[in-house]
């Protein structure tokens, strides 16, 4: 089963940011990048999660240097 999850990246200031944060997001298998608002700072992605977890998903952006402000689940 696939959780859908919105995220806010407090971080994100332009296009530039949230490629990197796709990319970096892209990289895990099965994450499925849903939308993505630079003005709203936020990610919306679907994910199996008896796979991953949300800290997986942290760690990533983690290693490009971005933080999660908020997590909510969403349906989209």
């Amino acid at each position: 089963m696939h959780t859908t999850m919105r995220l806010t990246l407090p971080k994100i200031g332009c296009q530039g940011c949230m490629k990197k944060v796709v990319n970096a997001l892209s990289a895990l298998p099965k994450v499925e990048i849903v939308q993505t608002d630079v003005p709203s700072k936020t990610v919306v992605l679907s994910y199996p999660a008896e796979e991953i977890s949300l800290t997986q998903i942290e760690g990533e952006l983690g290693k490009i240097k971005h933080i999660i402000g908020n997590s909510e689940p969403c349906v989209i």
